[in-house]
């Protein structure tokens, strides 16, 4: 009899250790989405969790793209004005197509916001403090809508930390 119940005891131990396990894997799967956009039903997928990342900071704002469209300049502005700090990785002036060049000058010249020149940018990257998004593509609403891509959304704080020091390894040794 006390064997039975030892058995007993170890299965429901057993048991809630694996409920437990379970549990800590949903939470990590949930950290870190990938997902469409630019297919039919999800056209604006990647624009609309752009903007929720960009809405939701508090605290500091990091952006690396080739180069940035009107539509996203106002909302860095925006953000700007708010009294938040935003640094943008973007490519040198020269190698911007002139249509977009106007709005690297306008974000150029405000107060908090900062500029780092980097020309081999090819992708996108949109973080806060809570939160990561990139994906390959430059911060264009337009061609965003029109482009077939994959987004990747990281919540999980080893990882932002991780980002992070990618993000500070594209600066210039005085500004790391």
């Amino acid at each position: 009899m006390d064997r039975i119940s030892q058995l007993r005891l170890e299965n429901t131990k057993l048991r809630d250790k694996v409920n437990e396990l379970e549990q800590k894997i949903i939470s990590i799967v949930g950290l870190i989405q990938l997902f469409p956009s630019g297919i039919e039903g999800k056209k604006e997928a990647l624009n609309e969790k752009i903007l929720s990342v960009i809405n939701s900071t508090v605290s500091s704002l990091k952006i690396i793209t080739p180069k940035i469209g009107p539509f996203y300049s106002e909302k860095i502005l925006s953000v700007a004005k708010k009294g938040i700090p935003v640094l943008m990785i973007i490519n040198d002036r020269r190698f911007i197509p002139q249509e977009f060049q106007q709005y690297y000058d306008d974000l150029k010249t405000k107060s908090n916001v900062s500029i780092v020149n980097n020309p081999v940018v090819k992708y996108l990257l949109v973080m806060n403090e809570k939160e990561v998004l990139f994906s390959a593509a430059s911060l264009v609403k337009k061609e965003l809508s029109n482009s077939i891509l994959i987004g990747t959304l990281v919540k999980e704080k080893n990882k932002l930390l991780r980002i992070e020091q990618i993000v500070s390894n594209m600066l210039p040794s005085f500004m790391r």
